[in-house]
């Protein structure tokens, strides 16, 4: 890579940063900004509980720029939550009523 297409991408990731951080510190301040949260499931699979909070808020959301974001990690068996504190809340709610052991299911061998 050229020397001066170092500088230039250089000045771009800067940039970028600085502009992250300024919007965070603004986002911070605001108690009703979305924020990210990571929720770890201990019986249920992410993909699954993504798949039906994904359908029940394209229901109860449709249209709204600020819909909650729900994202499935299969590797950490984890959400991704992104919304408003109100919204976390009550998605947490669900995901805990989701989260539970199979009625029936053989305990695991340790």
């Amino acid at each position: 890579m050229r020397p001066t297409y170092w500088i230039a991408f250089l000045s771009l990731v800067l940039a970028t940063s600085c502009r992250t951080a300024s919007d965070s510190a603004q986002a911070s301040t605001d108690p009703n900004a979305p924020v990210i949260e990571v929720v770890v499931l201990e019986y249920a699979e992410a993909d699954e509980v993504a798949a039906a909070l994904e359908d029940l808020l394209a229901d109860a959301t449709a249209g709204s720029e600020q819909a909650p974001k729900v994202r499935a990690d299969a590797r950490t068996n984890s959400l991704l939550l992104h919304a408003r504190p109100e919204a976390l809340a009550e998605l947490k709610d669900l995901i805990a009523q989701l989260d539970v052991e199979a009625v029936g299911a053989a305990p695991e061998a340790n």
